[in-house]
């Protein structure tokens, strides 16, 4: 007995000094250079506003040909208006505009509020949430006044961000972004594919019903469809910031 006893004070000693065979081998993850999934991706259960799909109306301010401006939703992935001579840049995001009243918005997931940005050209802000600290994901609202945040405050589904801001038309829009900083250039993706299984399919319905019913209005006015074939919201699953700039 004495013997086995002191086999195993000294395995337990070799043990201590040189690292036990059988100790969990430690994760070989690469932090400094992690694929998106490796970090918390985040996971969706709105797209940022409270009955936007029964606050858009079909208006003249929205459907200026040569400007572009045809539609109540710009889809992610969709081309956007450009100027002569200028690139041709890729919509990076969820933009719901002509909403007839100051939508409320709302957080899309639990989180915090890593970063405010003031805008003092559209007299509004930016609001990024985080999934955690020093995520390289992020979630964007763009154009928020009435903002109901501050920096670092945690926030759940469903809180209250802000209020959607007012266009120079009387009518207002926000806009909705996933970002992805890991690698050497931002990528985009597409909310309505972030959205949790469990609401998913009643989200994209919801939109696809409002750019349903605004491509109908706008086929009765101009002959012509207003939105590019589409499925939930977007027409890629990812863009690069490069692609969304036209580089």
């Amino acid at each position: 007995m004495k013997k086995i006893q002191l086999a195993i004070v000294l395995c337990a000693c070799v043990c201590i000094m040189s690292g036990c065979t059988q100790t969990q081998t430690p994760p070989t993850t690469n932090t400094t250079n992690r694929s998106a999934t490796q970090d918390q991706q985040p996971v969706l259960y709105n797209l940022g506003g409270v009955d936007v799909s029964t606050d858009v109306e079909f208006n003249a301010h929205n459907l200026d040909v040569d400007s572009g401006r045809t539609v109540a939703v710009f889809l992610f992935g969709q081309p956007l208006p450009k100027s002569p001579g200028q690139p041709q840049r890729i919509n990076p995001n969820l933009e719901f505009g002509g909403l007839k009243t100051p939508v409320t918005l709302i957080a899309a997931m639990d989180g915090v509020v890593a970063f405010i940005k003031e805008q003092s050209e559209s007299n509004d802000y930016e609001v990024f949430l985080q999934t955690h600290e020093n995520s390289e994901w992020m979630v964007g609202y763009d154009h928020v006044t009435d903002l109901r945040v501050v920096k670092g405050q945690r926030v759940s589904v469903g809180d209250v961000l802000g209020k959607a801001a007012r266009e120079n038309t009387g009518y207002y829009r926000y806009e909705l972004q996933i970002n992805y900083e890991g690698g050497n250039d931002s990528v985009m993706y597409c909310p309505t594919d972030l959205l949790d299984p469990s609401v998913r399919a009643a989200e994209q319905a919801k939109l696809d019903a409002l750019v349903k019913s605004w491509e109908q209005s706008y086929s009765a006015a101009f002959s012509g469809p207003a939105y590019p074939e589409q499925s939930g919201g977007c027409t890629q699953p990812t863009i690069t910031n490069a692609e969304s700039q036209g580089l």
